[in-house]
């Protein structure tokens, strides 16, 4: 009975006390970030020395008062809170930055240097500091200086051409010349600084120009530096040019005498020089280059028998283009036969039947072919979250960290410590989902989805208020707004495609200043001006096409060549899908229609209601 009386005071008395201290502990720290934002540094610091080291985010906490202290000119007082930090802090997603913040404040050459290695053997691939090291031992050590900048150079990466600049009188050609090549393949443009240190005379060099003017999308200038370099790389680089730059007779002449030579590895290059000649209606031509094909890579069979059955679509002859097709069915090479099916189907409709026979035969619930028959067929989150009686004492610990980090709005802390500890929460899906929902983390939430497997997740409907808000005054279903959303970007703002597109929406910073007012390229990272800008976008192009798929593809390919493609005299939007040439644009109508039949199952609620949908 004493015993029992004991429990009970605990919970009556002490609970409560501990909760109202959590409490006010977090009431110090958003006024003491308030004050911070006023630049009231001094009173900020009061307020952080009141919270006691037992609150969930003390360490955050420490790193405020770190900074209100260096702001009063309190440097020494600074060093002793970091190294407090260090001393209690090894493992925490903030200690990085605390070491660092400790490394910035030291001056002192050898003690900054026994910092720096007590650091590298905690993180031993740190470039940034690893950098630093070697820029401390330049007056300490020189040789070993340049051991660690040549180390940085070799490797590659953010370091590399600084490196680069304090050794480049000791690095061989050779050296200089594979960390340009791994560069230039790691799409990263700077190597051009390495490449002017070399020879231009020399082949070699003139491969990395030409590749370098090739990955800018310069074909003429790359066509000059690899033009009669008889390398294989350089060879198939070259064809691509005179493709991409529509010097469509020297790219034949080439592919010709790739096949003469009886050069692998160029399937590719054979495809859409068989695709040309059928545009230009060459059949007799495009059947020869399909054949060969069919004999030379029977490894990819299916893809070749589909350009024959579409060469036969195109040219009227449905008879011969369903005999292909059954053929590739019949042969079991191929795995997904719905796109077979898809088109045998169209090819009945086309003689006059209804295609049923074939239609019904589709499978893949999920896929483009399939939607595109049957887009509100019902698609059915896959299984009910599971309930997790049990987390283990870590898992619960991040999870309360989370809870405040919410709680006092850091939402791009909370982000970091997901990434952090996602090893720890991936074990845990669902509550894993909760919280990247919580934080607006939803390109990460896409990619849970798909490799758990869960529809949802896959799927989500960010930015709701903003998409509604736009879509409904722009008269565009919200719904296809983010289906291009999350196929653009998979709801990264912050994304940059290599062609320069940006945000969310992957605007193009012309495109987005023809469409509003845009002050300068670094604004289309704000998430609502982005988003509405390629709503009203997309809303001028679908005002123009008036057919979403066609609207699709000029948002991705541009407005001229879907004219272009247009006069072509399709039988209907799908044999317009099937034949745009450009794979990417082809790929990506089709991702975005699959996103969008999707989207439009898993939210069935009036468009002037979703923002109000959970």
């Amino acid at each position: 009975m004493r015993y029992f009386l004991i429990i009970w005071f605990i919970l009556l008395f002490c609970y409560p006390c501990s909760h109202a201290l959590a409490k006010s502990h977090r009431q110090n720290f958003l006024l003491a970030k308030e004050l911070m934002a006023q630049k009231l540094y001094g009173v900020a610091y009061e307020k952080l020395d009141d919270i006691s080291k037992d609150y969930e985010l003390y360490d955050y906490v420490l790193l405020n008062k770190y900074y209100c202290l260096t702001q009063i000119g309190e440097l020494k007082k600074a060093e002793e809170v970091l190294n407090i930090f260090i001393e209690n802090y090894k493992g925490y997603p903030t200690f990085k930055e605390a070491y660092k913040n400790l490394l910035n404040l030291i001056e002192e050459p050898n003690k900054k240097l026994k910092l720096i290695e007590d650091y590298l053997k905690i993180y031993p691939e740190d470039k940034n500091i690893i950098f630093e090291k070697a820029n401390i031992l330049k007056k300490i050590d020189e040789s070993e200086a340049k051991i660690l900048f040549k180390k940085l150079f070799l490797e590659g990466g953010t370091k590399t051409i600084l490196a680069y600049r304090e050794i480049e009188d000791f690095l061989s050609v050779d050296e200089i010349y594979h960390t340009a090549l791994k560069m230039l393949k790691n799409n990263d443009l700077q190597a051009i600084e390495l490449i002017k240190r070399l020879d231009e005379k020399n082949p070699k060099v003139r491969y990395l120009y030409g590749l370098y003017h090739f990955k800018r999308k310069d074909y003429k200038r790359a066509i000059e530096y690899l033009n009669k370099l008889n390398f294989e790389e350089s060879e198939k680089i070259l064809a691509l040019c005179y493709l991409r730059s529509r010097d469509y007779e020297n790219f034949i002449n080439l592919v010709n005498n790739f096949i003469e030579k009886k050069q692998k590895g160029i399937y590719d290059l054979i495809y859409v020089l068989a695709e040309y000649k059928r545009r230009q209606k060459e059949y007799e031509s495009a059947n020869y280059y399909l054949n060969f094909l069919l004999q030379a890579y029977p490894e990819r069979s299916g893809d070749t028998i589909f350009g024959l059955a579409w060469l036969n679509i195109r040219n009227g002859k449905y008879e011969r283009a369903k005999e292909l097709l059954e053929s590739i069915l019949e042969s079991n090479e191929v795995n997904n036969k719905d796109k077979y099916y898809f088109w045998l189907g169209k090819i009945e409709q086309y003689m006059g039947g209804k295609g049923g026979i074939y239609f019904e035969k589709l499978s893949d619930k999920e896929g483009f072919y399939y939607l595109r028959l049957f887009p509100y067929d019902g698609i059915l989150s896959d299984r009910e979250n599971k309930k997790n009686n049990f987390l283990p004492e870590k898992v619960s610990k991040i999870l309360k960290r989370l809870e405040e980090l919410e709680a006092v709005n850091m939402k791009k802390e909370g982000k970091e410590e997901i990434k952090f500890f996602y090893n720890d929460l991936e074990k845990f899906p669902d509550i894993l989902a909760k919280y990247l929902l919580k934080f607006e983390n939803y390109h990460k939430l896409v990619k849970l989805g798909t490799k758990e497997g869960i529809i949802y997740y896959k799927y989500p409907f960010p930015y709701r208020d903003y998409i509604i808000t736009y879509s409904k005054s722009i008269g565009v279903d919200p719904l296809i707004a983010v289906s291009i959303m999350r196929e653009e970007s998979h709801f990264n703002s912050q994304i940059v495609s290599e062609a320069g597109a940006l945000g969310l929406m992957q605007l193009m910073p012309l495109t987005a200043k023809k469409v509003g007012i845009v002050q300068n390229k670094s604004d289309l990272f704000k998430e609502e001006l982005n988003i509405y800008l390629g709503i009203k976008y997309f809303g001028e192009l679908l005002k123009k096409y008036n057919k979403i798929e066609y609207a699709i593809a000029a948002y991705n390919a541009g407005e001229n060549a879907v004219d272009s493609w247009l006069k072509n005299n399709y039988k209907d939007v799908d044999e317009f899908i099937e034949d745009i040439p450009y794979r990417e644009t082809r790929n990506y109508v089709k991702k975005v229609l699959r996103t969008y039949y999707i989207m439009r199952n898993l939210y069935k609620v009036n468009p002037s209601e979703m923002a109000d949908a959970s």
